[in-house]
């Protein structure tokens, strides 16, 4: 926590949106998680009905475990500790989807089974602990240190989990959780020798007694952490889009300024803050304006950044912070994860709250991403693979957006559900080829598999954004022998050309598709038209294409909110074993009345 944060004007909001939440719910009964939630799961793999029972009631211990902080009523203070009972008590501090199942009963020990909400619930109880020990009951206080113990502590100790080595946020936010965990409760847990014995001994019996709890924990959190950052390479970017570099960088930071602060022998070594200044200018270069950011991968639509870590990695890596109008509210996070609501009110500073947005063309060379972004205009172009974490079967792809619109889109992060994470992944219109901006061939779509995209000819002009992608390997057709696409974007002349070419061992069936929410208009010419709130974009179609079906499909964005999108089909008039197209997309802003 930093000085000043009560004082700070920019806080207002956030300690008066927290304030209104505390007042209304503080006289009415206290949400708990029901059976029902895991019954949806287990019968129908829907996670909503669980997720919405179990983040209601993180909404409800974050907003008390902060608003205490500046207001504490009888009231308040026992509805608190009540709460904490309840959470103290649930069966699992899990989500339902990430629990392990037996048949007809839930396994052994399913309260100490680590996910990244259990882990997160853990950090969460420890943070109140230490903030509230005065107010809280002294028999419910030790009850939630035990529980904390019980459930998070040993486990983590005593088991290897499959996300200690995972190259993804997972690792981030489990090791994160768990490292500030047992800094904050270093002086509740380190300082009985019998408890520290009695806690790493647990199947361990081989531990030397004299190794102390704080020491081995925190030196296998850093072993997990070195994985995470594993995920990204010299370019600073993520495949795993914006949404989790929020969730997993955050709490490698939120950890990092901890460790940091209260080990003074902890410190980072040149190499490593080098990375890291370079994945802290990732938002920053994925913004489309606001909260719409970059939807390559599971990335759900008006995704804001924490202003608080925003804020802490402008001071320690002086990096240009993307665009913040104003501090991130209380309701950003449907989970209502306390790392990032408590660090928005103590870290967010006023020189990060700005409404400029900064123009560039950057080439994430080992993402093949290409992104070039000035005023008002936003494109940028996917390669990479189909093995990539939250992977969608999209390379080829490519976006453009007007004043903040996305007229030609992905579609982001489908519901999820069991479904969404098994080999049933890629019948969703969220993730499979079909439904992304790139061809059709022999009415087959892009695979699953790694694969091998090549990229040449990247052109970085602030004017200028090219690059050529050679990305057969996707489709897995083997008549298929080579499949290039060509990108040139020109600001200047407001136009985007896409040169596609092919050649087959046979004559081939191929097509083109293009991906909106907003309907296009077949004009007689036989050109396409996109009109968006800000401006519009004509696709000039050649001579050898001809559009064969426009398709409406209703369809659910991450949080379960209906939208239409539009795939339009242009189809080659005949199949040919070679052929070259050229697609120009014209775009022009409204000129201002």
């Amino acid at each position: 926590m930093e000085e000043g944060w009560k004082t700070n004007k920019v806080t207002e909001k956030l300690r008066s949106e927290i304030s209104q939440f505390v007042e209304d719910a503080v006289i009415k009964p206290i949400p708990s998680i029901s059976f029902h939630g895991y019954q949806s799961f287990l019968e129908k793999g829907s996670r909503s009905e669980s997720e919405e029972e179990y983040f209601l009631v993180r909404k409800h211990l974050a907003a008390f475990a902060l608003y205490l902080q500046w207001n504490q009523t009888d009231a308040v203070i026992k509805y608190f500790n009540e709460l904490l009972w309840v959470v103290a008590n649930e069966f699992s501090w899990c989500l339902a989807a990430h629990l392990p199942y037996g048949e007809e009963s839930f396994l052994p020990e399913a309260d100490q089974h680590i996910d990244l909400f259990a882990a997160e619930t853990a950090h969460t109880l420890s943070e109140a602990l230490i903030l509230h020990k005065k107010i809280i009951h002294p028999y419910i206080y030790n009850y939630v240190l035990e529980q904390v113990k019980r459930r998070i502590l040993r486990p983590f100790i005593n088991k290897t989990w499959g996300w200690e080595t995972s190259i993804n946020n997972w690792c981030a936010v489990c090791a994160g959780s768990i490292g500030m965990t047992a800094l904050l409760l270093e002086e509740e847990l380190g300082s009985n020798k019998d408890e520290r014995k009695a806690l790493l001994t647990t199947n361990f019996e081989s531990r030397k007694a004299h190794i102390e709890y704080k020491e081995d924990i925190l030196q296998k959190v850093d072993r997990v952490l070195v994985n995470y950052l594993k995920c990204f390479k010299e370019d600073g970017g993520t495949e795993e889009g914006i949404g989790y570099w929020v969730y997993g960088f955050g709490y490698y930071i939120y950890y990092l300024k901890m460790r940091l602060g209260k080990d003074k022998s902890f410190a980072l070594d040149k190499e490593t803050s080098d990375k890291l200044q370079k994945i802290s200018r990732f938002p920053t270069c994925a913004q489309i304006k606001g909260s719409e950011f970059l939807p390559f991968s599971d990335v759900s639509a008006g995704t804001l950044i924490p202003t608080g870590l925003v804020s802490c990695l402008k001071t320690h890596f002086d990096v240009t912070p993307p665009s913040c109008k104003e501090i991130t509210p209380f309701d950003f996070d449907h989970c209502y994860r306390f790392a990032h609501l408590s660090r928005n009110l103590w870290w967010t500073k006023e020189e990060v709250i700005t409404r400029e947005e900064i123009s560039h063309t950057t080439y994430f060379q080992n993402l093949q991403w290409l992104i070039q972004k000035k005023g008002a205009y936003f494109f940028a172009v996917k390669g990479g693979h189909n093995q990539e974490e939250h992977n969608h079967n999209d390379v080829g792809s490519f976006v453009l957006a007007l004043g903040g619109e996305l007229i030609l889109t992905d579609l982001g992060a489908g519901p999820y559900t069991a479904a969404y994470f098994t080999d049933k992944r890629y019948q969703h219109a969220h993730t499979r080829s079909y439904w992304h901006n790139v061809p059709f061939i022999e009415k087959r779509e892009q695979m699953p598999i790694f694969g091998e995209c090549m990229a040449a000819d990247v052109i970085t002009d602030p004017a200028i954004a090219g690059i050529t992608l050679e990305y057969s390997d996707m489709y897995n057709i083997k008549e298929l022998t080579s499949l290039h696409r060509k990108f040139h974007n020109n600001l200047e002349e407001k136009k985007l050309t896409i040169t596609d070419s092919f050649h087959g061992v046979k004559p081939l069936c191929f097509e083109e598709g293009f991906v909106s929410t907003i309907k296009p208009v077949l004009q007689e010419d036989g050109s396409l038209f996109w009109a968006g709130k800000s401006g519009t974009v004509t696709l000039l179609v050649s001579e050898n294409l001809h559009c064969t079906k426009i398709e409406e499909e209703l369809l659910f964005d991450h949080s379960g909110k209906p939208f239409t999108a539009y795939r339009t089909a242009l189809e080659l008039k005949q199949q040919t074993i070679e052929e070259k197209i050229t697609l120009n997309f014209v775009y022009e802003m409204y000129k201002c009345s």
